[in-house]
């Protein structure tokens, strides 16, 4: 079944501003990205709305946002240190 080839990841993030940040920054790299391009069959390819098709995203807020900087990169650094620290206490 489908259902059970789908897997999660996650990192802790403190706070919805870090978050949104983060967001808008993983979505402006992705969008960016010259090498990262959907599938032929993907269904996206049909969408009605020029930007979903171009980007190869699900979505159309933050396609033109800056991609990732030392900064961010460092942020999510240190929350894959956290998020693995805190699996460990489960």
């Amino acid at each position: 079944m489908f259902e059970e080839n789908i897997e999660f990841r996650f990192i802790v993030l403190d706070g919805q501003a870090e978050r949104m940040m983060l967001e808008r920054a993983l979505i402006g790299t992705l969008a960016s990205c010259k090498l990262c391009r959907p599938s032929e069959n993907w269904l996206g390819n049909y969408s009605p709305i020029p930007e979903i098709r171009e980007s190869g995203l699900w979505l159309t807020q933050h396609l033109n946002a800056k991609p990732i900087n030392e900064r961010d990169k460092e942020v999510i650094l240190n929350s894959i240190e956290r998020t693995k620290r805190f699996l460990q206490q489960e």
